[in-house]
């Protein structure tokens, strides 16, 4: 068994690391200050092939998988959770499309969001419906002649407003439970499709969330999803397997080597009673708790994504995707709060310490709360025998 990542893999994991300490580090207190969707940014990396490292090669991908995805997603997490956010928000809206999709949705959305052209984003979740997404779900679609009119509203979407297309789920036989629910593709200039108010959040301040609202939205045809309805429950649970390995876990095991990287070279500075603060027995301790857990998250995250991308069962995926998510986003929980008591007052204040602390939060809530992971984890081993 070999764990070295080789080839063009480290290749894109280095040039990550690199691009995100000369690109975005230097602005990243700014653009959080701001609540400044980081574009600049995004466009910088479309140009290197970053938003098509998981889109397969046939659509002008680099054809790296969620195992690529998951690494650079990572790197960008070390220097701004919610840059990271709004990078990975794009795979998952492009995931359910690169699932279910037909070959000319695929030829048509894919391919573009490879080349850095366009920026997805994905709707599913409602006031209504959050962790119970197809319970409480609200927002339905109705067939009219080569359209669909879709009518309701999104809550806490990332890159709202900022997306070139987006993958939405809405309802398109109201009997039919689970299975009545379809996707559909919504380009940003179709008619009836608004935005609410940029919302203010906890953290990732640069992640721009806001409600998507349809009012009598006419969608053609052709950007039903897979060009059958009935697919959306299938779709959401094979898109959410693959982007909690990321947003959860990648994201947590990035947010947490960001926070534990930034207290470490603050404790070897700060002298406290003749000494640096790295000296004290107590505090040693902590980096080697937090450091071990690190490590352990990102073997969890890894060997999930590399699972994932060996289309597994669904069931298992779910159970391998939960444990990443649980591994990643525990882990930078963990990590930031004793990162914070490190830096003690000076990372109260406006600082990376304080920002790592505010961003590390929703990764246990958002794609599916801790909680309901566990849930799905003990189903699994339940079911083993």
């Amino acid at each position: 068994m070999d764990f070295t990542i080789s080839g063009d893999l480290k290749d894109f994991k280095d040039l990550a690391r690199q691009i995100c300490e000369d690109e975005l580090k230097p602005v990243v207190l700014e653009l959080d200050r701001k609540r400044e969707y980081p574009r600049e940014f995004l466009k910088l990396i479309g140009k290197t092939g970053f938003m098509g490292v998981w889109i397969p090669e046939e659509y002008g991908g680099a054809g790296c998988g969620l195992f690529g995805l998951a690494l650079l997603a990572e790197e960008i997490a070390r220097v701004c959770v919610g840059t990271a956010t709004a990078y990975s928000a794009i795979a998952l809206g492009t995931l359910p499309v690169l699932l279910s999709g037909t070959e000319a949705q695929k030829q048509k959305y894919l391919t573009k969001v490879a080349n850095g052209e366009y920026i997805a984003g994905f709707a599913l979740t409602e006031a209504s419906s959050g962790t119970d997404a197809f319970g409480g779900m609200q927002t339905k679609a109705v067939r009219d002649g080569d359209f669909y009119i879709i009518n309701g509203t999104k809550q806490f979407i990332s890159n709202a407003s900022q997306a070139d297309f987006y993958s939405v789920f809405a309802k398109t036989n109201p009997n039919g439970g689970p299975r009545g629910v379809s996707g559909f593709i919504v380009d940003k200039d179709t008619p009836g499709l608004s935005f609410g108010l940029k919302l203010e959040k906890l953290g990732l301040h640069c992640s721009d969330t806001r409600e998507v609202v349809f009012e009598n939205c006419r969608v053609p045809k052709e950007n039903l999803i897979g060009g059958k309805e009935g697919l959306g429950i299938r779709t959401v649970i094979r898109t959410l397997n693959k982007s909690r390995v990321i947003g959860g876990g990648a994201h947590g095991v990035g947010c947490a080597q960001g926070a534990y990287e930034e207290a470490l070279r603050y404790a070897k500075n700060r002298k406290l009673f003749g000494k640096r603060i790295i000296d004290f027995q107590v505090n040693q301790h902590k980096f080697a708790n937090i450091a071990t857990e690190i490590e352990m998250a990102r073997l969890m995250v890894y060997e999930a994504a590399w699972m994932l991308d060996q289309n597994l069962q669904e069931h298992d995926a779910g159970k391998y995707a939960a444990m990443a998510k649980c591994a990643g986003s525990d882990a930078a929980m963990h990590t930031v709060v004793e990162a914070m008591q490190i830096f003690a007052g000076a990372g109260y204040m406006d600082s990376l310490a304080a920002k790592f602390y505010r961003d590390a939060k929703v990764l246990q809530i958002y794609e599916g709360t801790n909680e309901v992971q566990r849930d799905e984890i003990a189903r699994n081993l339940m079911r083993e025998k």
